[in-house]
Order: structure tokens, then sequence, then C-alpha cells
């Protein structure tokens, strides 16, 4: 799904969505995101993928005063 319709169909929730990094070098990837929410929390999200294979991620939310949520 494109970022921007991502972004038309959650209008409701999300009020600012940004691609820190985006990398794709043969069958590995790299993606960096931060997804500010309308009440001022941002859900910060890093997805490697190694070898078209093996998958890390990390993610963590914080609301607007930088307090950890999840």
């Amino acid at each position: 799904m494109h970022i921007g319709n991502i972004l038309k169909s959650f209008s409701d929730i999300i009020a600012h969505l940004e691609v820190l990094r985006f990398e794709v070098e043969g069958n590995d990837s790299a993606l960096q995101l931060e997804i500010t929410f309308n009440d001022g929390s941002k859900l910060h999200v890093r997805d490697y993928i190694f070898d078209a294979q093996k998958r890390k991620y990390v993610y963590h939310w914080q609301d607007k005063n930088d307090k950890l949520l999840v």
C-alpha cells in the first residue's frame, strides 16, 4: 500500500508519517519510519531483512511527552 493511501485511510488517527530510511541492496533491505498520531504520540519503527530470509525489527511507542507506552 502506498504511503499516501495509508495516510488517507487512517487520517482520523495519523497526523504524519515520515520515512527516515528505505534502502534495498540485493536481498537486504532496511526501513526506518516515524508515525505521529493525532494525540501527539509517536511510533518509531525499524525493520531489517537479511538475505531475503532473516528479519529483525524494533519498535517503540511514546506519548507526546516522550514517555514510553509500549
